[in-house]
């Protein structure tokens, strides 16, 4: 499975007929984006909010109801005006923004290495947040990959003088958990026996530390902690369904800010 499916989840998507807690995860490799602006925007460098502030981007995305809609959401909980262009796949995102097409842009962080560090090394964009990862004990952490980009709950802190709270992270917070920390996940049904479970969990567990197993999954999912057995279950606990107030709250965001109904 991979974040589409969960985000579809998480937004109650009546295609998505299946719950959550009938699964159980034995293997969770997290994806994170980093976000990157233009050098127009006078942005210089990591956590340069103020720089943009005052601009409008210009941001291609695939779908409004994708992961997508995560950078939208972000840039816009920070204040900043942002416009949105629908279906668009991530590298063509990317070559958008390249010709300048889209000021704004986001791409995994093995992507991200790949195609848009040779950019930041041309001066031709300027890495500016992290959506950051969520940690087994369910906090929004850095990125490893990128310890010193700061995340999007710091800026806003920075830029608001307070945390977010209320309705407005509940929201976040789910849809970062959607999209990130199930990137790609292998599940069993629920109802699996201890015995199943247990061969799956001791399989995986070897999986994982194979060398050319982890050499792959570094050049294609960005390095990040594998997560099997119980660790995968604890973190596969921080993707829940929202609660009624985020999810209202949410409903009318995507309404108002980029004209996507999502309720049932």
């Amino acid at each position: 499975m991979s974040s589409s499916l969960f985000i579809a989840s998480t937004l109650k998507d009546r295609q998505i007929r299946f719950d959550i807690d009938d699964l159980t995860p034995v293997f969770i490799a997290p994806m994170a984006p980093i976000l990157y602006v233009s050098p127009e925007t006078g942005a210089k460098g990591p956590g340069d909010i103020e720089a943009v502030l005052d601009d409008e981007l210009t941001f291609g995305g695939g779908r409004q109801n994708s992961a997508d809609v995560l950078t939208v959401l972000m840039f816009d909980l920070l204040g900043v005006k942002i416009k949105s262009v629908w279906g668009l796949e991530r590298g063509a995102s990317r070559i958008g923004f390249e010709r300048g097409e889209f000021t704004v842009d986001h791409q995994t962080t093995a992507a991200y290495a790949n195609s848009v560090q040779p950019l930041v090394d041309q001066g031709k964009a300027i890495p500016l947040m992290a959506s950051g990862i969520i940690d087994p004990h369910g906090k929004i952490v850095r990125d490893p990959n990128f310890p010193n980009i700061p995340t999007f709950l710091e800026l806003y802190e920075e830029v608001h003088g307070k945390p977010l709270t209320g309705p407005a992270y509940d929201a976040y917070y789910g849809l970062t958990a959607a999209a990130i920390t199930t990137g790609k996940v292998v599940t069993l049904p629920s109802s699996v026996s201890p015995e199943v479970l247990a061969t799956y969990d001791k399989a995986f567990a070897k999986v994982v530390k194979n060398k050319d197993f982890r050499h792959t999954t570094e050049k294609f999912l960005g390095g990040y902690e594998l997560y099997v057995g119980e660790d995968a279950r604890a973190l596969w606990g921080s993707v829940k369904p929202l609660n009624k107030e985020a999810y209202d709250w949410l409903a009318k965001w995507f309404k108002d800010k980029v004209n996507f109904n999502i309720s049932r």
